[in-house]
């Protein structure tokens, strides 16, 4: 099983242990399938990853890469194909993909903190777990 969820690069996951990780990646920086990405710490009983980037295109291998551009947060695989991305029209100079303390993964310009002036978040992709201040709709 553990397999399973490795092959889609988890981006936000929800666990009780602590593990050295990052909450943000910036423009010169990337996530590679071998790391452990961007997670999220609460007091849950049991491992859930609550949002894919990926799920409907698992790689098949473990050299897949989360980049950041000017706004855009993409998903390679060893070739460098693109296989997903946020698909956002705007770009800023300074962009950050952060998961903040509330699950959400966003994709925003580093020094602004407003979110209606995010490029993309995951909270208006949602799958199939619903985390806490979470609007529907």
């Amino acid at each position: 099983m553990k397999e399973v969820w490795k092959s889609f690069l988890p981006i936000l996951f929800i666990h009780t242990i602590f593990y050295t990780a990052t909450d943000s990646i910036n423009i010169s920086e990337s996530i590679n399938d071998e790391e452990t990405g961007i997670w999220a710490y609460c007091k849950i009983p049991y491992q859930t990853v609550v949002w894919v980037a990926n799920r409907g295109a698992p790689l098949t291998n473990k050299t897949g890469v989360l980049t950041l551009t000017a706004g855009t947060l993409s998903l390679l695989n060893e070739t460098n194909d693109l296989i997903w991305s946020t698909n956002t029209s705007r770009t800023v100079q300074n962009p950050t993909a952060r998961l903040l303390d509330s699950g959400n993964l966003v994709v925003k310009d580093a020094d602004d903190d407003r979110p209606e002036n995010f490029l993309w978040q995951s909270f208006d992709h949602p799958t199939d777990t619903y985390l806490p201040n979470m609007k529907m709709g």
